[in-house]
């Protein structure tokens, strides 16, 4: 179960793994919720 879960590529999700999507999914949320230098330097 854990190889199924964990470790098999799922061709709905661009083939990768279950933690590899995941671990990409909050890379990009917690890029994006992060201000940018022009946001810091107008405060």
């Amino acid at each position: 179960m854990h190889w199924f879960n964990e470790n098999r590529l799922h061709s709905s999700i661009g083939y990768l793994t279950p933690v590899e999507k995941e671990s990409e999914y909050y890379r990009e949320t917690n890029y994006q919720s992060q201000p940018s230098l022009e946001e810091l330097a107008l405060r």
